[in-house]
């Protein structure tokens, strides 16, 4: 049987696959072991060591085919993200993940309101500039804070507020987290 690997996977994850009965997969190290369930709707049960951010991505392309979560997708991301779930989908519930996407260029930033103030998140490569992301995530204590949790969920579901703007008012969106960056934290 040929291997096989879950959408969204990259170096440094191991994967353990198990369908009908069969097992296949590759290995390697992981930050934090977990064997999780997920689901598929092509295949029964697929099994994960994983890291968060490959979890979460495979149940958000399951949510943008489906555009539903299910008591069980959640119980999957409970398992993962624990306390961080209900908090990111709170944010999700109260619509306080916004994209801004300007033309003709086709960025896309996306901010997302927590407890403490306005985030902006960069989906692409999992990073948020929230505190909990500084001291947290870039420790290795976790991989994701909720606000990424939130903004992956909210844009899978399409459940966000869509904001277009003119490439001319883009410095004047990011200054905000730019000054906030470069000047320290605040």
């Amino acid at each position: 049987m040929a291997e096989k690997c879950l959408p969204g996977t990259r170096l440094g994850t191991s994967l353990s696959v198990s369908y009908e009965g069969q097992a296949f997969g590759q290995s390697s190290k992981v930050r934090n072991p977990i064997i999780i369930p997920m689901l598929r709707s092509d295949q029964r049960l697929v099994s994960a060591k994983s890291d968060e951010d490959i979890v979460l991505k495979h149940v958000s392309e399951e949510l943008r085919r489906t555009h539903t979560l299910t008591d069980e997708q959640k119980q999957t991301l409970a398992k993962v993200f624990e306390k961080r779930l209900p908090q990111a989908l709170a944010l999700v519930d109260a619509r306080n993940v916004t994209s801004y996407r300007f033309k003709p260029s086709g960025r896309t930033i996306w901010i997302v309101k927590g407890r403490k103030g306005e985030y902006q998140v960069v989906p692409e490569s999992m990073f948020c500039t929230c505190d909990d992301y500084y001291f947290r995530v870039m420790d290795n204590k976790k991989q994701l804070c909720y606000h990424l949790v939130a903004q992956q969920i909210a844009e899978a579901l399409g459940q966000f507020d869509a904001n277009v703007m003119s490439d001319s008012h883009y410095s004047e969106v990011t200054s905000k987290w730019s000054a906030r960056t470069s000047s320290g934290r605040s």
